[in-house]
């Protein structure tokens, strides 16, 4: 399957969706996650804002049944 631009991670749940981490497109310094499967999503800006939402969306991941 191939990657979507700009995507920086994405992390399987254990209902077959996944959790993507990419930037805003409007704010190159936000980093977004986000969940296909339950549609929770996060945000963070600044210097550790993308292993801030990687392990937001590693942890969501592990819990969601979505």
């Amino acid at each position: 399957m191939p990657v979507p631009a700009g995507l920086i991670a994405s992390y399987p749940t254990a209902g077959r969706s996944a959790v993507d981490v990419r930037p805003n497109p409007v704010s190159p310094a936000n980093v977004l996650a986000g969940c296909h499967g339950c549609r929770m999503a996060n945000g963070a800006k600044g210097p550790r804002a993308e292993q801030q939402m990687r392990d937001w969306a590693q942890a969501h991941a592990s819990q969601c049944r979505a």
